[in-house]
């Protein structure tokens, strides 16, 4: 059954409102026309409405604005048709609890809007032969019950005014009714609806520049002076708000591409000045398994860029990693010999090589500067000695300290024989050189008057990078030290005293530098000693070991073995002391720790908890104060993560 409640209209909700009036007319002498009012209307509440009275009113439904044809401006018989302004809306709410309205007798007694302001006007009468003056019109006016059975009950009244069924239908002669169409559909919102369109992809490596720079002063970044804007300092970071935006926001929140959503509006496009990043963090790399190249000088035209390197032109041949540091670049006509640690290989030059069917090698021209890498099928290298290759004619010599061998290439061209030219009665004299010397120079020369390879092994220690090891991880060994040796441990950010152990067969010094301190120990002789290292700043991370032999041998060996730095176990607790008054708040409880013995001054990483400030009768500890938070504690050793190191804030 149809209950006629009242109908909410919620805020968001879209109502549809199409009310059609209608009239066939007739000719003759007292014929008429044909009439026809329409009121069509789309709105979205604008806020919630009880029923649907509320809404009409304060969304200002104006009935005027009917669209009305037929209309005549003759005024004799019934052939006026019913002006726009004729349409009139009672705002009061009629109580159908004391009968039905009568609409013809009196309707200069109902406040309208639209229609009557004061009083009728005369193009809303009819002038007949019954009556001169019948008001005409279409009324609008909602009504309701406000007591009896159909109490509570809501309608929407809609009438025409005239003197009856007779005139309404064009005079005396009833030919056809006055007909009403009403439809109100309303899509009801629970709230504001949006409506997302689909987002074209971007890539999140681009960023999009705008007007404003912040230059860096004293090696700080600075910033602009917007609110919150903050200036970097030794202890704080910066903070920057850009003026840039790429979405206009309205006031609930909706945010759009186009000025007021606008589907024929401009779109929001971002300047083409764009810039891409790496996402790898920010370091210093050694390629030392690549080749660069710079631009080339044009004889045509005169135009030198050797001195040139673009890397926006990604200018760099990178060669197989695991056969080790590139040591020898050799350049030929067509290629370019390349003698790394472990392996021997060829690099085409302005051309590319292709593989046949057959398995024999076809160059190809390629627009590439440098071509792919193809190493030959010898596991030889240069090792470390790269003073010791020397070339004469097609004729290459060199050095191979790990393989214990003295290599000739013999040819001058990728098809070039290899010649293990040690191998020929002196293979065990080279190994035990090589062995002995692994780590000093072999220099290598060729005499052309007496047609021979020259090679003269020394006492001067190559050049190396000092290797860095982690602390722990067993024990390491030396043998045969002729001179002074260096390596790094990284201890970490560990805090704590570090043992480091060693055990010598002859007389060795062993010094231990951490944050400009040295930790010596000078034995006399084989033993086992140790070195106490105070590792007390967390941020300081290496020691630098120096071993130092005090009688060289050949047959020498020392092995050292170095822990980690072991801190004590501490226990960091939270505490939050509130008022019965704040009882309901809710706050984020962090701390981290400084140290200032280092510049710039070190900040430790943070711990964040969420509190809720409880009141006397919700907390869980007996206490005269509120404690809103004891705990969870944060248990580690000092140094690591948010765990604090003596004398720190």
């Amino acid at each position: 059954p149809i209950s006629y409640e009242p109908w909410e209209v919620t805020a968001g909700s879209v109502v549809n409102i199409k009310i059609k009036w209608k009239r066939k007319g007739r000719s003759g002498t007292l014929g008429c026309v044909d009439q026809k009012c329409v009121l069509n209307r789309r709105i979205v509440a604008t806020q919630n409405y009880n029923n649907l009275k509320d809404f009409w009113d304060n969304e200002y439904i104006d009935v005027t604005l009917s669209d009305c044809s037929g209309n005549e401006s003759s005024q004799t018989g019934d052939g006026e048709g019913v002006e726009p302004e004729c349409n009139i809306y009672n705002q009061d709410l009629y109580d159908l609890s004391s009968g039905q309205p009568d609409w013809i007798e009196d309707p200069e007694q109902y406040p309208v809007i639209g229609g009557f302001p004061n009083g009728p006007y005369v193009d809303c009468y009819s002038f007949n032969l019954l009556q001169s003056s019948t008001p005409k019109g279409y009324l609008y006016q909602f009504r309701s019950y406000s007591s009896g059975p159909n109490q509570g009950q809501f309608f929407l009244g809609l009438a025409k005014s005239s003197l009856g069924d007779a005139l309404d239908s064009c005079g005396f002669w009833k030919t056809s009714d006055s007909i009403i169409e009403c439809e109100i559909s309303i899509s009801s919102a629970s709230t504001l609806l949006t409506f997302e369109t689909i987002p074209s992809k971007t890539s999140g490596e681009i960023y999009y520049e705008n007007e404003q720079s912040f230059p860096i002063v004293n090696g700080f970044h600075t910033s602009g002076n917007i609110d919150d804007d903050q200036n970097q300092t030794a202890t704080d970071p910066a903070i920057v708000n850009l003026t840039f935006f790429n979405c206009f926001q309205f006031s609930n929140g909706v945010e759009s591409y186009k000025i007021k959503d606008s589907i024929t509006g401009d779109k929001f496009y971002l300047g083409n000045r764009v810039t891409s990043v790496s996402e790898q963090d920010y370091k210093e790399i050694r390629r030392e398994a690549s080749i660069t190249y710079s631009g080339v000088y044009n004889e045509q035209t005169n135009i030198n860029r050797t001195n040139e390197f673009n890397l926006g032109l990604a200018n760099y041949k990178d060669c197989e990693i695991s056969y080790g540091p590139i040591q020898v670049l050799h350049g030929r006509r067509t290629d370019l010999l390349t003698l790394q640690e472990d392996r021997i290989s060829y690099i085409s030059l302005g051309k590319n090589l292709l593989t046949a069917a057959d398995g024999v090698g076809v160059l190809t021209s390629v627009p590439e500067v440098l071509g792919i890498q193809v190493a030959r099928i010898e596991e030889y290298g240069i090792s470390e000695n790269p003073e010791s290759f020397c070339h004469y004619g097609a004729d290459i010599y060199f050095t191979d300290a790990k393989r214990s061998a003295v290599i000739q290439l013999k040819g001058g061209s990728q098809t070039e024989s290899l010649s293990i030219i040690s191998d020929a009665g002196m293979r065990s004299w080279f190994r035990d050189l090589f062995q002995t010397s692994f780590d000093y120079q072999k220099l290598g020369g060729y005499d052309p008057y007496m047609d021979e390879y020259v090679l003269s092994p020394n006492t001067d220690r190559l050049p190396f990078s000092i290797p860095v090891y982690n602390c722990g991880g067993g024990a390491r060994s030396f043998t045969g030290l002729l001179n002074e040796y260096t390596f790094i441990i990284d201890a970490g950010l560990r805090y704590g005293d570090m043992t480091i152990e060693y055990v010598t067969s002859d007389d060795f010094t062993v010094t231990a530098t951490y944050n400009g301190v040295v930790y010596n120990s000078t034995p006399s002789g084989p033993d086992t000693f140790e070195i106490v290292v105070n590792k007390n700043v967390p941020a300081i991370q290496t020691i630098t070991i120096t071993i130092t032999p005090n009688t060289p041998s050949s047959d020498s060996f020392i092995t050292i073995t170095n822990g980690c730095p072991r801190a004590n176990v501490i226990s960091i607790i939270p505490i939050v002391i509130t008022s019965e008054i704040d009882q309901g708040k809710l706050i984020h409880n962090a701390y981290g720790y400084s140290d200032s013995t280092v510049t710039p001054t070190y900040q430790s990483p943070y711990q964040s908890s969420q509190v809720l400030f409880e009141s006397t009768n919700q907390q869980q500890y007996i206490s005269p104060n509120i404690v809103s938070q004891f705990g969870p504690s944060y248990i580690g050793t000092q140094g690591s993560g948010s765990i604090p190191i003596d004398g720190s804030t």
